[in-house]
């Protein structure tokens, strides 16, 4: 429900299983407990500042996060295994080139955990923005610190984050990411 875009109603839901959940005594519920644990971490983010750490371009440079300050930016967390997550390059690309001269740029974080696919793919793609991945190479996709401090456990994940460096939004998708965009960049630094 929530990486359909419906953050709202996921929280709900998510608030519905929790209370639920002490019902269930008898049954193993870690699945459900870490389930919930990364939903919360995830829902915390929005409206609080935004510190990417950890990261390293497929250039070899590490992640300078001051370079984005005062633009708004879309935190694409994505791997070349994930269709769901190419369905969404076109669209990117798009709203990049529209948007990128009022200030939008777009910050790509590979979850591979096998790095020479995922350089192949970028060099492939040839993005016009810079392609991250965790800084540890025994700590990729899933496993890497960053995902786990953001509750990330499936992909595409996506984060808008304000001219303000605050989180605006989550899952700002496909039709959603142009109006989206659009509202960030019409609010003053």
């Amino acid at each position: 429900i929530e990486y359909s875009g419906q953050v709202a109603l996921s929280q709900e839901v998510a608030g519905f299983v929790a209370q639920k959940r002490s019902e269930w005594e008898q049954a193993d519920t870690s699945y459900i407990d870490t389930a919930l644990a990364h939903h919360t971490a995830r829902m915390q983010l929005v409206g609080q500042p935004l510190q990417l750490q950890g990261l390293v371009g497929f250039d070899g440079q590490p992640l300078d996060w001051q370079r984005y300050a005062g633009d708004v930016v879309l935190a694409d967390f994505w791997a070349s295994w994930c269709v769901k997550c190419l369905r969404e390059i076109p669209t990117i690309r798009q709203v990049h080139a529209d948007f990128a001269a009022q200030g939008f740029q777009v910050l790509s974080i590979n979850m591979d955990e096998n790095l020479a696919n995922a350089r192949d793919f970028v060099q492939k793609q040839k993005f016009p923005w810079q392609s991250y991945h965790s800084a540890d190479p025994q700590l990729l996709g899933f496993q890497s610190p960053l995902a786990r401090q953001l509750g990330i456990n499936a992909i595409p994940f996506m984060m808008l984050i304000g001219r303000d460096g605050r989180v605006a939004a989550l899952h700002v998708r496909g039709e959603q990411l142009r109006p989206a965009v659009r509202r960030q960049l019409a609010v003053s630094p």
